[in-house]
């Protein structure tokens, strides 16, 4: 990450937001107006508003998850921005819906979604109850996380945020009336580190034509 971008993250306080965000989330899983269109398609391909409400739970359930693995000893780290270079190197995830990854993704999502709103709920809730636990460690401290992809605790939690972030708002492109409120400096947090992203994706200038003259720009442009 570019140095202003770190120091900026470094600024905030990546476990207090991501509970904000967590509580955010549960706000919005809580909706009544989930529950008549919890089998309904969302605006993912192939995935039902349960699903993605399922997807969106697993920002807690993997912070429960990885947070307590420390990472072994003399391995190379990256940060949030690596993480999703890193992650999107497996299963072919960039090929689209069809790819090994995010079937993989889907299928899971799906399962959890079948056991129904309210259980849904009740997972998440209880993980997160674990999870402020877990956020009393030093933020610099490494873990090894999916695929043992090795970052600070801290930059995971970051990675939480950005999901949280982006599904949130496919959530509400696919019920009518839901809104999300996050904290504003979510979404800045995970523009900076999306722009990063796509900086190591796809290079320095063809961001710059993605972000200044789109006109030009070579093909359709996406961070993840």
């Amino acid at each position: 990450m570019s140095t202003a971008a770190v120091g900026e993250a470094n600024e905030l306080n990546l476990g207090i937001t991501f509970l904000d965000c967590a509580d955010a989330a549960l706000i919005a899983m809580r909706s009544p107006l989930l529950s008549d269109t919890w089998n309904d398609d969302s605006v993912l391909d192939r995935m039902t508003v349960g699903g993605l409400v399922a997807h969106i739970s697993s920002a807690i359930i993997t912070a429960e998850l990885y947070l307590p693995v420390d990472a072994p000893t003399e391995t190379t780290a990256t940060d949030a921005a690596g993480f999703y270079i890193e992650a999107m190197k497996i299963g072919d995830y960039r090929d689209g819906p069809d790819s090994e990854l995010q079937s993989i993704i889907r299928t899971g999502s799906e399962e959890l979604a079948a056991t129904g709103q309210s259980a849904v709920i009740a997972t998440a809730e209880g993980s997160l109850e674990r999870v402020r636990g877990l956020l009393d460690g030093p933020p610099d401290r490494l873990i090894a996380t999916f695929s043992d992809i090795v970052l600070s605790a801290g930059d995971y939690l970051g990675t939480r945020i950005i999901e949280f972030v982006v599904h949130l708002d496919d959530l509400a492109a696919s019920v009518q009336g839901l809104d999300a409120l996050l904290p504003p400096h979510a979404a800045e947090y995970a523009a900076r580190v999306l722009a990063e992203v796509a900086i190591r994706h796809h290079g320095a200038g063809a961001a710059v034509q993605a972000f200044a003259r789109s006109e030009r720009s070579a093909s359709p442009f996406t961070a993840l």
